[in-house]
C-alpha cells in the first residue's frame, strides 16, 4: 500500500462508528443507489442498514431484505419502502416490480392498501391483476375508492363466501350489486336481504326472495281434497247420513 493510500480519507459511510455511518447515509445523493445497496447488503449494524433501506429504490433488493434480513426492524422498513414506492409511482413497470416482491413475500394486506389508496388507475390495475388471494380481492372490491378497480377485483373473484361478503359489506352500489348477482345460495340471499349495508343490494335480495317464494308455491302440490258423497264433503270421523223413506200404509 502506498503512503498516500494510508492517508486517503475514507468516506464517512465507511467510518468505524455506526452513528457516523448512519448520518452519512442521509448525505448521499439519490443517484448513489449502488453505494446504498452495498450498505444494505454488507453493513453489520442493523440501524445503518435500516437507514440505507429507507433510501433504496431497487425493488428486488428490497424484496430480498424483506425476506432474509435477520433484523425485524430492517425487514419492516423494507416493507414500508416497497409499499411507499408502489403507492407513489405512476410508472406501471415500477409498480409491477414492486408488486411482484410483495406477492412473493405474501403481503396481500399491503397490496390492498396500494389498490385502495394509489392515485393512479394503471397502478391499481397492476396490483389487482397480480393478486390471487380471495380475501384480498374481496377487500379491494369493497374498499377501493374508484369503480373500475372495485369491479376489476370482483371479476377475478370466484369464492362464494367472499362474494357474499362483498354483497353484505360493501357500501358501494356497483360492487355490492354485482357481487349479489353471483349468489345462488338461498341462505346467502337471505343474509343480504336482512343485513346488507347497501340499500340497493338489500332491495334486490328481497325481490329475489319473493321470486323464489312464488316459484316454490307454483310447484308445490295442491292439498288433497276430502272424498265427497252426493256432492257434500264428509268431515273426518263423521258417518254419512242415510235417509230412509217410509211409505204410509
Amino acid at each position: 500500500m502506498g503512503i498516500f493510500e494510508k492517508f486517503r480519507t475514507q468516506p464517512r459511510w465507511k467510518h468505524a462508528d455506526p452513528g457516523v455511518r448512519m448520518a452519512a447515509i442521509y448525505e448521499l445523493g439519490t443517484d448513489e443507489q449502488q453505494v446504498l445497496s452495498g450498505i444494505v447488503r454488507d453493513d453489520a449494524d442493523a440501524r445503518v442498514r435500516r437507514a440505507a433501506v429507507s433510501r433504496v429504490d431497487d425493488a428486488p433488493l428490497l424484496g430480498d431484505v424483506l425476506r432474509t434480513d435477520p433484523d425485524s426492524d430492517v425487514r419492516a422498513e423494507a416493507l414500508r419502502r416497497l409499499v411507499g414506492l408502489a403507492a407513489e409511482t405512476s410508472d406501471t413497470e415500477t409498480a409491477r416490480a414492486v408488486v411482484a416482491q410483495l406477492v412473493d413475500a405474501g403481503h396481500s394486506r399491503e397490496l390492498v392498501v396500494v389498490a385502495r389508496d394509489s392515485a393512479h388507475a394503471d397502478v391499481k390495475a397492476v396490483v389487482v391483476e397480480a393478486v390471487t388471494d380471495s380475501r384480498a380481492l374481496g377487500a379491494i372490491s369493497r374498499q377501493a375508492t374508484d369503480g373500475p378497480t372495485r369491479l376489476l377485483a370482483l371479476s377475478r373473484l370466484s369464492d362464494a363466501d367472499e362474494l357474499c361478503q362483498v354483497a353484505l359489506r360493501s357500501e358501494y352500489t356497483d360492487s355490492a350489486v354485482a357481487a349479489f348477482g353471483h349468489l345462488i345460495d338461498p341462505g346467502s340471499i337471505a343474509a343480504v336481504a336482512q343485513r346488507a349495508r347497501n340499500k340497493v343490494a338489500m332491495r334486490k335480495a328481497r325481490a329475489r326472495e319473493r321470486l323464489l317464494e312464488d316459484a316454490l308455491r307454483a310447484v308445490r302440490p295442491a292439498p288433497a281434497q276430502a272424498p265427497t258423497m252426493s256432492g257434500a264433503a264428509i268431515r273426518p270421523h263423521q258417518k254419512p247420513t242415510v235417509r230412509v223413506s217410509v211409505k204410509p200404509t
